[in-house]
C-alpha cells in the first residue's frame, strides 16, 4: 500500500484559509454562496448522542452552512453493516462527499469502491480499513487525529497512565464495540508499552455498548464486582464519558482507580478537576471541523483528490483543561 503523504494541520489550515476565506464570510443578501449545490454526507458508526461526534458534527455544520453546503447526519448505533449500508444508500441519493469514520478493517470496502469509482469523495474521520486497491487508497482523504487512532491514542493513554499502575496491575478497559480496529489496537499498544518498559499489567475489555447510560451500568457492576482494578483505560469516547460518570456514582476517592482517555465533555472537565481522570488527551475541534468540510468541499468543487491531514494529540491535565477543553 502506497504511504499516504501526511500535511501537518498548522501548514494545511494556512492553504485553505488562503483559497477560501472570502467565501465562508457571511456574504451580502442575495450573494450566491460558493458551496451552493454541493452535498455533504456525515455518516457515523456511533450514535447521536455520542458526545465525540454529536458536538464536531454540529461544528461541522456551521461550517458547512457558511459555504452553503447542504449538510446531512446520520448516525448507525454500533451497527458497522449498516453503517456501509448508508454509504451505499447516500451513493444512490447523488451525494457528492461523504464525511465518515471506518473502524473495521474489510466491511466498508465495497461501498468505499463503489463511491470513488461514482465520483463520490470521501473524507475519513478514523481510517482502518485494508485491502482496497492502491488506484482508490490513493483517493481517500483524512481528517482525524494520528492514523491509525487507536494505536497512536492508545500510545498517549499508556504514556500517561503509566506511572499510575503498578507491576502487575490490572487495567479495566470498557469498549463500545470490542471488536473495532479503534479497541483492539489500544488495547495491544498499551500491553506492549507496559512491557517495554518493565511492567506486567492484565487488560481486561468489557463490551459496554454504544448507549452511555448501559456502559456506564456495566461499569459500576465490574467495578462493584472487582474493587482491586488499578485504572481504567480507553480509547471510546463514549466509554471514558460512561467510566467517570461511574466513578462518581460509586463515590470513589479520586486518585483509587484513576481513569485515562479522551477528553471532550463537561463529564471529563468534572472529572479531570476532582483528580478521577489525571489526564486525557484530544485534538482540536475546531481545526477538525474546519478542515474537514473544507477538504471535501474543495475537492468537489475543483474536482481534485482530498488531502490526508492528521492532527496532533496534546494532552489535558488540571493545569490546561479549562484552555484546551471548549465546552458549548
Amino acid at each position: 500500500m502506497k504511504l499516504k503523504q501526511v500535511l501537518p494541520a498548522v501548514i494545511v489550515i494556512v492553504l485553505v484559509v488562503g483559497i477560501g476565506v472570502g467565501w465562508i464570510m457571511k456574504p451580502s443578501a442575495g450573494v450566491k454562496k460558493i458551496g451552493e449545490g454541493i452535498s455533504i454526507a456525515f455518516l457515523c458508526e456511533s450514535s447521536s448522542t455520542d458526545l465525540f461526534w454529536g458536538p464536531l458534527s454540529d461544528l461541522m455544520e456551521e461550517v458547512a452552512d457558511a459555504y452553503g453546503i447542504e449538510y446531512t447526519e446520520r448516525y448507525a448505533e454500533g451497527d458497522y453493516a449498516r453503517h456501509a449500508d448508508m454509504m451505499e444508500e447516500e451513493i444512490a441519493r447523488g451525494v457528492d462527499a461523504i464525511i465518515s469514520p471506518f473502524w473495521d478493517p474489510t466491511i466498508y470496502n465495497e461501498a468505499i469502491i463503489h463511491a470513488v469509482n461514482e465520483g463520490v469523495v470521501i473524507v475519513a474521520g478514523g481510517f482502518d480499513v485494508v485491502g482496497l486497491p492502491p488506484e482508490i487508497y490513493d483517493k481517500i482523504g483524512y481528517v482525524a487525529e494520528p492514523s491509525p487512532f487507536g494505536y497512536w491514542c492508545g500510545l498517549k493513554l499508556a504514556e500517561a497512565g503509566f506511572e499510575y499502575v503498578p507491576n502487575g496491575g490490572k487495567i479495566l478497559f470498557p469498549a463500545e464495540v470490542p471488536s473495532a480496529s479503534y479497541i483492539l489496537d489500544g488495547v495491544e499498544v498499551i500491553e506492549e508499552y507496559f512491557t517495554e518498559h518493565g511492567k506486567t499489567v492484565t487488560i481486561e475489555v468489557l463490551d459496554c455498548t454504544n448507549d452511555q447510560a448501559i456502559a456506564e451500568s456495566r461499569i459500576v457492576s465490574y467495578i462493584t464486582a472487582n474493587p482491586d482494578i488499578d485504572a481504567i483505560m480507553t480509547t471510546g469516547v463514549i466509554c471514558i464519558g460512561a467510566s467517570n460518570l461511574a466513578l462518581e456514582d460509586l463515590e470513589i476517592e479520586p486518585g483509587t482507580i484513576p481513569a485515562f482517555g479522551q477528553a471532550y465533555s463537561d463529564i471529563e472537565v468534572r472529572a479531570i478537576k476532582s483528580g478521577n481522570m489525571p489526564k486525557g488527551v484530544r485534538v482540536d475541534f475546531d481545526q477538525w471541523a474546519f478542515l474537514a468540510i473544507s477538504n471535501a468541499f474543495w475537492s468537489v468543487y475543483r474536482g481534485i483528490d482530498p488531502l490526508w491531514i492528521e492532527l496532533p494529540f496534546v494532552v489535558v491535565d488540571n493545569t490546561n483543561v479549562d484552555i484546551l477543553v471548549k465546552l458549548p
